[in-house]
């Protein structure tokens, strides 16, 4: 839930590669994905929604108590990529002990997403 669609989808595409795959004319609605363009079918799926569209049975409130993980190839590049996309640092690249490498930016909602790169967890 944001303030602004727009913004938020356009961060979203500069930073993590996603694409439109659904939008709601009133611009109060976007989903995104990691598949072709206007395609739902995809493994990743992200709605974006304004406020407006829960106001008739909550009120508006941030998010909390969770984060967003993605996989990407390049923890580094995708963190570069996300920061300069507008995303916030909250860890710099590492290798968890466990030998993943992964990265934590805060979108300019605040929400937290960490980028992971694939491991086999020993």
């Amino acid at each position: 839930m944001v303030d602004d669609v727009n913004a938020a989808v356009k961060f979203y595409k500069e930073a993590f590669g996603l694409s439109e795959a659904f939008a709601d004319p009133d611009g109060t609605f976007t989903v995104l994905g990691n598949g072709s363009e206007g395609s739902l079918e995809t493994g990743v799926l992200l709605a974006v929604e304004h406020w407006s569209k829960i106001e008739d049975f909550t009120s508006p409130a941030p998010a909390g108590g969770f984060r967003i993980g993605l996989e990407v190839d390049d923890a580094e590049a995708a963190y570069r990529k996300a920061v300069k996309a507008g995303a916030t640092s909250a860890k710099e690249p590492l290798v968890r002990p466990w030998g993943q490498k992964v990265a934590i930016v805060f979108d300019p909602n605040g929400v937290i997403f960490e980028l992971a790169e694939p491991t086999e967890y020993k």
